[in-house]
Order: structure tokens, then C-alpha cells, then sequence
């Protein structure tokens, strides 16, 4: 038994633990948020630096307008609540006689060297900082503690021919009516913003029409020998399926340098519902035009192919038919279950029905075939089901487990990230608002403006 005095001093002990394991519980707790700041810093500074090199080498100036710009709309305007953003002006080229307006790379160590505004600079770097936010650090006399990160971005000078195909996702889901068989009532929560014509600010498949649109007229702005395809995608085609609800075939444009063809082609495409959604079919459409007549047949073609999409298979009743969809995008398990005709619930927990379990396996397995083509492969998720996992497609086993019928939520997310010939040409958005903004970085990306790694 502890005599009275004992006792006194091991209430004073214990209050002394619990003070240290307090302590380091709150500083696991502020680290921990000043590691997801920090992630949310470095996309901001990747998104500002691949903005700002788009007007490099002619302006300068406005490069470095446009990367202030892009950190204050990713929510880090400079000097504002301690935010600081700097961008420096680089030189990274390595030419020995650099085209005539390419400023010339004079470090000797290798990587790009400062560069002179007004000099021809071909890349920039953005850095931003700001306080780090603290809940309980503050407590125990922890100065201020500031998050920074930055990232650079420069032009590429390719002499290549390139092909591009986008692939834009025009279910129900991307507009107000999500099924011609189904009240309003059966859409995302989201999808209320649209307009009955589908054609407002914020409605996804509006913002899909004119990031598509920004994407082509940079593409072929690019010069010399360059070619964009385009494809809606539904359940099936019209023709050869004759029915209303899918996909229009006249809306499909091979490859082309016009861009008037091509605005058309996506201006014309709008969302219906009533066929379900069947990625396979826009991958198999991108790989019948990458391959077929027109395509640039160099070797030293660079080839793209970029999707949108929520990654939702829901395989349906009114896209078979008429040899539709085609073999290799046709589910082999009957359409009997109750659920089949048309899935109307979205992010459904339960396993996901044969079908699209297939329909996942399968749509990989074309998507990888493009890849060892020599296609690179960018995917844009909108809708995705559930929060991001934290999980790319470089984890070991990851894609493996791509058509094992998980629910929705896993899934779909996996099913995209795995699409993506790698983590970094996955963009998952939350709102149809943002993908203007993805295509064009898209964009920059293709014609040459990349992070320099």
C-alpha cells in the first residue's frame, strides 16, 4: 500500500505522462496537417508553373501574371494571409545552337539555369509558402511554422508529328436529365445545375464541351504536323444500334488538323441517359482511330488518347442490339438480373453486378494494348464515387485487382487510376467547373510545357 506522501507523488507522475503523451499526440496531430498542406501547396505550385510556361518564350510577363493567377485560384493568392509566391524565370533548354528567341542553358552542372527577362526564357519555377496551420503545437510555445513547396515548368521543343484522341463521357450522369427512362430525380446532386437545355455555366456536360474545345484549338495551335480525333461515348452507337439514346456516330470525327470540324463534332454532343455507360467503347473507338486511316504513321509519332469519365460501368439493356456494343466491349453474362435494364442508383456499396465487373477487366485490357502501342494515356474522373483511397497504379498489386467486382467506390477510382499511363495523368475533379482548366494542362502537357521533373 502507497503511504499518503507515495500516493501524492504518483498523482504528480501521472499527470507528468499524461502531459508528454498529450504533447505527442498534438504534435502527431499538427504534423499530420502540415503534410496534407503541403500536398495542397505542391499541386497549387504545379498547377502555376504549368499555367505560367504556356506564354513562354514570347511574354514573359504575362508568364508570370498567369502563375500568380493559377496559385491564387488554387487558393493561395500572393500576399495574401501570409501566402508568398515567387516565381523565378528559368532557361532548361540544352541545345548547342537553340531556334532563333530560346534563351541558351549556362549551367554547367546540368538542370535549368536562371534566366534573364526578355531573354527568350523557355521555363519558370513557383515557389509558395504560407503559415502552417496549428491546432494544439501553439499550446506548448512552437513558433510559427510555415509549409512551402515548389515545382518548375519549361517547353519542350518537339519536331514529332502527334495524334490526339479525346473521349468525352455524354451519359445522363453529365447533364440535368440523367435518363430518358428515369425521372430527373435519379441524377447526381450535382447535375441540378444544369439548365433543361444542358447548356449553363457548372453543368458537367457543357464544361466538357468547352474543355474539349480548349484543347483543341492548343493542340493544333502547336503547328506543323498535328491531328485531334473526337468521340462521345455512351452504351452503344447510333448507328449501328438504331436507337435515340446513343451515342450519335455522325458526332465522331477521326483524326484531323481542322478545327472547325472537330468544334463541330463536340459542339453537337449532348447528355442522354437510357443506355447506361460503357468505357470499353470509348477506348476500343480511340484505338480503331489512332490505328486507322489518317493516323501519323512515323515512328517517332507521339500519340495521346484522354477520357473523361466517372468510371461507372452500368451495362444496359438498350445498348444491345444491332451489333452493339461490339464483341469486345459485350458483357457474356446474360442480362437477367433485375438491376440490368437500367442502374439508376449511383455509388452503390453492394459488389458490383458480372457484368460490370467485366466490363472493367476488359476495358484495361484494350487500354493496355494502346499503351504498348505507344499511346500515352490521360484520364479525367468527374463524379468518382467515394474519396480518393490514396492508392496509385504504381502500388504493387493495385490494378490487379481491376474487374474483381468491388463496389463502386473502390472500384471505379482504381479502374480510372489504372487506366492512366501513370499517377500523374490521373486528374480527379470535383467539380465539372475545373475541367476547362484540366484539359488545357492537359494541353500545355501534349505540345510540350511539362513539369520538369
Amino acid at each position: 500500500m502507497l503511504k499518503r506522501g507515495e500516493r501524492g507523488q504518483a498523482i504528480i507522475m501521472m499527470v507528468g505522462v499524461l502531459t508528454v503523451i498529450f504533447a505527442v499526440a498534438a504534435a502527431v496531430v499538427d504534423v499530420g496537417l502540415w503534410l496534407a498542406e503541403r500536398g495542397s501547396v505542391q499541386r497549387a505550385a504545379d498547377f502555376a508553373a504549368l499555367a505560367g510556361s504556356q506564354d513562354l518564350p514570347l511574354d514573359d510577363g504575362l508568364a508570370e501574371a498567369s502563375a500568380l493567377d493559377w496559385a491564387a485560384r488554387n487558393g493561395y493568392p500572393d500576399g495574401v494571409n501570409g501566402v508568398d509566391v515567387t516565381v523565378e524565370l528559368l532557361c532548361k533548354n540544352t541545345f548547342p545552337d537553340p531556334p532563333a528567341g530560346i534563351c541558351t542553358n549556362t549551367n554547367p552542372a546540368g538542370g535549368p539555369s536562371a534566366c534573364l527577362a526578355g531573354s527568350g526564357c523557355d521555363g519558370l519555377r513557383v515557389i509558395i509558402s504560407k503559415p502552417a496551420g496549428r491546432l494544439f503545437t501553439s499550446i506548448f510555445g512552437v513558433g510559427e511554422v510555415h509549409v512551402a513547396s515548389g515545382a518548375a515548368a519549361g517547353l519542350d521543343i518537339y519536331s514529332q508529328p502527334v495524334d490526339a484522341m479525346v473521349l468525352l463521357d455524354a451519359t445522363g450522369s453529365m447533364g440535368r436529365t440523367c435518363n430518358v427512362l428515369a425521372p430527373p430525380e435519379g441524377c447526381p446532386p450535382e447535375n441540378v445545375v444544369c439548365d433543361p437545355e444542358d447548356d449553363n455555366d457548372g453543368c458537367p456536360i457543357k464544361e466538357a464541351r468547352d474543355g474539349a474545345n480548349a484543347f483543341i484549338d492548343i493542340l493544333l495551335a502547336r503547328g506543323g504536323p498535328t491531328q485531334v480525333g473526337f468521340a462521345p461515348y455512351r452504351g452503344c452507337y447510333n448507328p449501328p444500334r438504331l436507337f435515340d439514346a446513343c451515342a450519335p456516330a455522325v458526332n465522331v470525327v477521326s483524326l484531323s488538323d481542322d478545327a472547325d470540324v472537330l468544334h463541330a463534332g463536340v459542339s453537337q454532343t449532348t447528355s442522354v441517359g437510357g443506355t447506361g455507360t460503357n468505357d470499353c467503347l470509348a477506348v476500343l473507338k480511340a484505338l480503331e482511330v489512332l490505328n486507322g486511316a489518317g493516323a501519323a504513321q512515323s515512328e517517332d509519332a507521339r500519340r495521346f488518347m484522354i477520357i473523361l469519365s466517372d468510371g461507372d460501368h452500368t451495362y444496359n439493356a438498350n445498348a444491345v442490339g444491332d451489333a452493339q456494343p461490339p464483341a469486345a466491349c459485350a458483357a457474356s453474362e446474360p442480362l437477367s438480373d433485375p438491376r440490368d435494364p437500367y442502374i439508376g442508383d449511383f455509388c452503390m456499396p453492394e459488389p458490383a453486378h458480372p457484368s460490370e465487373a467485366e466490363l472493367d477487366g476488359r476495358t484495361l485490357v484494350m487500354a493496355n494494348e494502346l499503351k504498348t502501342q505507344g499511346v500515352s494515356i490521360y484520364v479525367v474522373g468527374l463524379g468518382v464515387c467515394g474519396d480518393d483511397d490514396g492508392r496509385t497504379a504504381s502500388d504493387a498489386g493495385y490494378c490487379d485487382g481491376v474487374g474483381d467486382a468491388a463496389h463502386d467506390y473502390a472500384a471505379n477510382q482504381r479502374l480510372l487510376k489504372c487506366l492512366a499511363s501513370s499517377p500523374s495523368q490521373y486528374y480527379r475533379v470535383t467539380s465539372a467547373q475545373q475541367l476547362g482548366d484540366i484539359f488545357q494542362l492537359i494541353a500545355w502537357e501534349i505540345v510540350g510545357r511539362g513539369l520538369i521533373q
